[in-house]
């Protein structure tokens, strides 16, 4: 009886956890401490904490090819064997500096537990240009195995010019039955 109690109560746990997902703030609308920075992120020169009708949200500018603008998280991995990935993100005239990757990217990755890098977890989103408003990204993923921690870091990597707004992170341990197949 205990080990089905037990048991139980993991996967309630487990289920909390995704249902909260494990990235906090991924919205950026709490600021408890009233510093003007969203809790669990920095604002490094180039980023910052704007605000439109209420909804907070994150802003990266371009200062030129010789900066790199990045915010970065790491979140526990737990017991996750897949996640779900999605963000609302918004450029205003990206204009790449003078390598292909120079734009705005939102980079991820797996890392073990000695904080090795697992290559290939992750797709690296990039982009430039414009938007015509806020759009919708999302992905699935499994977590290769050793998985430890997840890393986020919206950034821009030496653009000539623009903005990068980036909102509602979020990372999400799902089922890996639910990752579609690769085609």
């Amino acid at each position: 009886m205990m080990h089905r109690i037990a048991l139980i109560s993991a996967t309630i746990a487990t289920l909390a956890c995704a249902d909260a997902g494990l990235l906090g703030n991924g919205d950026f609308q709490t600021d408890a401490d009233k510093d003007g920075k969203p809790d669990g992120w920095a604002l490094p020169t180039g980023a910052s904490l704007e605000n439109e009708g209420g909804n907070r949200f994150l802003r990266l500018t371009g200062a030129g090819t010789s900066t790199q603008v990045a915010v970065f998280r790491e979140l526990p991995a737990g017991a996750a064997k897949a996640v779900r990935v999605s963000f609302r993100i918004r450029c205003t005239d990206i204009k790449r500096g003078a390598e292909n990757w120079h734009d705005a990217r939102v980079v991820m990755e797996a890392k073990d537990a000695q904080k090795a890098t697992i290559k290939g977890a992750f797709p690296h989103l990039n982009f430039k240009g414009s938007t015509n408003g806020w759009v919708e990204k999302s992905f699935a993923r499994t977590l290769p195995d050793g998985t430890a921690t997840i890393t986020i870091m919206p950034a821009l990597f030496m653009v000539e010019s623009g903005t990068f707004d980036i909102d509602d992170i979020k990372v999400a341990a799902i089922d890996p039955a639910e990752v579609p197949a690769a085609k």
